[in-house]
């Protein structure tokens, strides 16, 4: 599913991703109302591009940490574009943050 689409749902429900991520931990609430949260690949490839280098990784070894990411799908987050949920979880927790600190808020 599309990271979009989830947050949309979760948000309606008033949760978090990380609600239904094991192990993860657990949030605050989220308010609803008349705004969603649209998720900002460009920001997540700023904070995994930051993370890599904090850690003196390639984007290859990068992706060797991640079966079925390849370095390419990782350097084209910054173009933007949708991302799989399975992807933004996954990557997430390697950031140690949550999913919806990439998402900002726009009108319906």
């Amino acid at each position: 599913m599309e990271a979009d689409g989830v947050l949309a749902m979760i948000r309606w429900l008033g949760l978090r991703l990380n609600d239904f991520t094991p192990g993860a931990p657990k949030t605050n609430p989220v308010k609803t109302g008349p705004q969603r949260g649209r998720f900002d690949p460009r920001a997540f490839y700023e904070a995994l591009d930051t993370e890599r280098r904090s850690r003196k990784l390639t984007w290859k070894q990068l992706a060797l940490e991640f079966p079925g990411h390849s370095p390419g799908m990782l350097t084209r987050l910054s173009m933007g574009g949708r991302m799989g949920v399975g992807q933004v979880v996954i990557l997430s927790a390697w950031l140690g943050r949550a999913p919806e600190d990439f998402a900002h808020i726009t009108s319906y």
